[in-house]
């Protein structure tokens, strides 16, 4: 306030002074003092008019960043909710497609084996009818060839021989049937009838095993056709469980995938929730700041102008304007001594070198007042010039000691402030690390968890492919093992028929050259080696499916480690870029109160210098003058005293 004042006085008496050259005693001072009032009301008013307009823009923007600051708050409020209802979801969908696809896979499992064993066992009733058909062909077409032969006149040593055949392809009644007759005929010399049982016992035997060819030749036929049906039931149900095993997959990587990225959205929701809450609470902080402030200024403004216009009423109602009418009356119509004259005369002179408004007023008033008066007034005077010179010196001091605080407060803040821009330059740096490290991690999990996916089916399908190949190959082999085995059982029994049989030995009937022990023996050369390649491929896929297996093993073994060292690594980066945004939060608040700081002291430093610069630019001047102008009351003083 003592600044203020001063600055005010400065700027009257630099009036005054200018005034003072020309100064018309004859016109009334309290004009002039009316006039700085209205002119002081006025600059009130118009002060008022802009600080108002400043405020109203503050409130507006309270307003309206409140209102956005709010409605954000709210929607990121809002979406946190959904996005924690959406992870909530997505990972009750995970949990369940884990679920569906176990059972999935059992299933598929379940109805594998059981296809592979309805496989084995009509493997194995194909295998035993084909024999069996075999042996019975066989033995049919010996029937036949030994009816044929009974039809003609026989010796009883090729009797001998069909019995060998018969006993070589009959079972052991119709065996011993036959057996009975020949020896009946033998022991009475009746070839012929006893030939003729014998006919009749082959041709019933040939019919017989006719008759159950054709059984058991449909019985295979059906059966074959049931293991058809089973076969293309089970291998649809394989291939439909198969592909919803797919589906789900696929299903599975995208939820989680979108989990991950809604988990992801959630954190960065509440990033930003957490920001606007804070400058939220700031813009509110600030604005009751400013309201405060406002309602003070307004308050201690309308005091002020209310006291000038109190004054300003004062001054000019008809009972002040007509006190001072008489008063220049009086002044004009008084007589000034010679005395006064000098006196008068001697402070016009100072004023005019001086060009002191006090001067002026005190040679004004010497023609107005007693000399006791004039007296005091220059004695007063004195006291107040003095006690302006006094004032001055302390406003002086004032100033240079607030402009230099000002200057290192602002010299520090400046400081500060360059301190804080580095530091969130490299803190955002930090953060954009941060963010990319993190996407990096992130897409990296992502892509690996896909490629398992894709190792995950490509297994599953080298393997189910792999144990068909083995279920194959076994099959071939035991078909073949058993093939091998009885092409050595017939093809050695016909050799020790031959060789064992007594007398001279049957010619082999035509449709029988096929069987020479020669051809058998390369056939059976024929059939191991198909086996020895089957083996080889059996060998050969067991080798590739124990390293695919080991590779995928591998792999998904390396892929875990990767992704449980990327979610270690995602946790820290997430910790550590949480740290950093609240840091970058607070540097950020800091750099914006010292900026505000900066400003406030430069405001300051402009009020200082509009209310400093003209004291510290003339003061050595004002002191001088002031000093003199001391001297020339005393002078006027000396020459009043020497009156009496």
């Amino acid at each position: 306030m003592l600044l203020q004042s001063a600055a005010i006085q400065v700027h009257r008496s630099s009036t005054l002074a200018a005034d003072s050259q020309d100064l018309n005693f004859g016109e009334r001072p309290i004009a002039k003092v009316v006039k700085l009032l209205q002119d002081m009301s006025a600059q009130l008013a118009k002060e008022a008019a802009e600080d108002a307009e400043t405020y109203e823009t503050m409130a507006c923007w309270c307003e309206s960043g409140g209102s956005q600051k709010a409605k954000a708050i709210a929607d990121g409020n809002q979406q946190s909710t959904e996005l924690a209802s959406t992870i909530e979801e997505l990972t009750a969908k995970s949990a369940q497609l884990n679920q569906d696809l176990d059972t999935l896979k059992a299933s598929v499992s379940a109805e594998t084996n059981a296809l592979n064993q309805a496989t084995a066992i009509r493997d194995k009733e194909r295998a035993e009818f084909v024999a069996e058909e075999k042996d019975m062909i066989t033995s049919i077409t010996s029937l036949k060839n030994a009816v044929i032969t009974l039809g003609k006149t026989h010796s009883e040593a090729q009797i001998d021989s069909l019995l060998q055949v018969i006993r070589s392809h009959a079972d052991k009644h119709h065996y011993r049937l036959a057996m009975n007759f020949v020896q009946q005929g033998a022991s009475t010399k009746q070839r012929t009838p006893a030939s003729g049982e014998i006919y009749g016992v082959l041709k019933q035997m040939k019919e017989t095993f006719q008759t159950n060819l054709a059984g058991s030749q449909k019985d295979e036929a059906n059966a074959e056709t049931e293991y058809a049906s089973l076969k293309e039931a089970k291998t649809k149900q394989i291939a439909a469980a198969n592909a919803q095993i797919q589906e789900k997959q696929q299903q599975l990587g995208d939820t989680d995938q979108a989990n991950a990225v809604a988990a992801q959205d959630k954190r960065n929701t509440e990033d930003a929730l957490e920001a606007d809450t804070g400058f939220l609470a700031d813009l509110k902080s600030r604005c009751a700041t400013a309201d405060a402030d406002y309602a003070a200024r307004v308050k201690v403004r309308s005091e002020e102008i209310q006291a000038v216009s109190d004054t300003t009423a004062i001054l000019t109602n008809d009972e002040a304007n007509d006190a001072f009418t008489k008063s220049m009356s009086f002044i004009q119509k008084s007589a000034v001594s010679s005395s006064r004259n000098n006196a008068i005369d001697a402070l016009v002179k100072a004023n005019k070198s001086l060009k002191s408004p006090q001067l002026a007023t005190l040679a004004y008033n010497m023609k107005l007042d007693a000399f006791t008066k004039v007296k005091q007034n220059i004695d007063d005077m004195v006291v107040s010039l003095k006690q302006e010179s006094k004032d001055e010196v302390t406003d002086r001091d004032f100033c240079i000691k607030e402009l230099n605080t000002n200057d290192r407060q602002a010299a520090a803040k400046n400081d500060q402030k360059a301190d804080l821009d580095a530091k969130i330059a490299s803190l955002e740096s930090t953060i954009a690390g941060l963010t990319a490290d993190l996407k990096a991690l992130n897409e990296e999990v992502t892509y690996t968890q896909v490629e398992m996916m894709k190792a995950n089916k490509n297994r599953a399908a080298e393997n189910a492919e792999f144990e068909m190949t083995i279920s194959d190959q076994r099959a071939t082999q035991a078909i073949l093992e058993k093939a091998v085995a009885r092409l050595s059982a017939f093809y050695d029994k016909k050799a020790l028929m031959q060789e064992d049989g007594p007398g001279e030995a049957l010619a082999p009937p035509p449709a029988q050259k096929t069987y020479a022990k020669a051809n058998g023996g390369g056939a059976v050369a024929m059939i191991m080696e198909v086996m020895k390649e089957s083996k080889d491929l059996e060998t050969r896929a067991i080798a590739a499916e124990t390293d695919a297996q080991a590779g995928y093993e591998g792999f998904t073994k390396d892929s875990n480690k990767l992704i449980s060292a990327n979610q270690v690594s995602i946790a820290d980066k997430s910790n550590a870029k949480a740290k950093e945004d609240e840091e970058l939060a607070l540097a950020n608040g800091d750099h914006r109160t010292t900026v505000e700081d900066i400003l406030s002291l430069d405001e300051v430093a402009k009020n200082l210098h509009g209310q400093c610069d003209f004291l510290l630019k003339n003061f050595d001047g004002r002191q001088s003058k002031r000093a003199q102008e001391i001297d020339a009351l005393n002078q006027a003083k000396a020459i009043f005293s020497g009156m009496h």
